[in-house]
Formats: structure tokens, C-alpha cells, sequence
């Protein structure tokens, strides 16, 4: 399925999460998944998780951060990402040593947050080290 890029008063509605890990694709896009961004006092909380139940296909994401309401760089909270495939959830990756994002998008509730990283990641099945970068966006709650 396609998704176009819509705007409202000239603003994009568009919202994603894509991540490339060990050089494997994980796309969060709506309405397939349902993303959220939300702040608690100066953490950010974002994640997604697919539509359904279908054990094959199912995909969870997350990972915080904190600072201030702005653009900037924030360190990734610690043992906070993760990515998990399948039902019963299969973690596939979690982050391994310090990762720092780059927020280049910050609304109030009801607008955008958006941004980018790069970092390293500890994979399940093998426990090797491997680089992938991520980057998103997704409307505040």
C-alpha cells in the first residue's frame, strides 16, 4: 500500500518510523501501525506497534528520551530501545552503548516531533554488534 505525503495548511501529516539495523529494513508507517510520541515532565516516549495480532507479522518499537521541549541533541535513555518481532514478542534488537538523537522537528501536543540516529545495537539471536541509524516522525500526544 502507498501512503501519500498530505499537508494541512501546508504542514505534512506525514508520520514514520524506518529504521535500517544490520542492514534489514523496519518501516513503521500508519495506518498499517500505530505510532505514538508523548512527554512525561522532560522524558519523550516514542513507539509503534503493528495493527492486529497476526503472529507473523506483528512489530513493536520504543525508545525515550530526555530534555528539553526543543530542536536539539538528547542522549537516548538508557536500555530504552528496542525492537521485537512476532507473537509471543521476539526481541531482535536492543541498543548497545551510548546513542544521541538529534530532534530537528519539536511541536506542542497535537504537532510533530522528528528526528534522527545512529548507534549500535546488540542482536539477539547471533549477540553481535551491529550499526543502524533510524529516523522518524510522528505527532504529539
Amino acid at each position: 500500500n502507498y501512503t501519500a505525503n498530505m499537508s494541512a495548511c501546508g504542514t505534512s501529516t506525514l508520520q514514520f518510523i524506518n529504521y535500517t539495523i544490520a542492514g534489514n529494513a523496519y518501516n513503521f508507517v500508519p495506518p498499517l501501525d500505530s505510532l505514538t510520541a508523548w512527554r512525561n515532565g522532560t522524558t519523550i516516549n516514542i513507539s509503534s506497534y503493528r495493527k492486529g495480532r497476526d503472529s507473523a507479522t506483528y512489530q513493536y518499537t520504543s525508545f525515550n528520551f530526555e530534555g528539553e521541549a526543543i530542536p536539539g541533541t538528547y542522549a537516548m535513555s538508557t536500555n530504552t530501545f528496542i525492537i521485537s518481532k512476532g507473537i509471543p514478542s521476539s526481541i531482535e534488537y536492543k541498543m548497545e552503548g551510548a546513542i544521541n538523537i538529534t530532534i530537528t522537528e519539536y511541536g506542542g501536543a497535537g504537532k510533530f516531533v522528528a528526528g534522527s540516529f545512529t548507534g549500535n545495537f546488540r542482536e539477539r539471536f547471533t549477540n553481535a554488534v551491529v550499526s543502524g541509524t533510524c529516523s522518524f516522525r510522528i505527532r504529539r500526544y
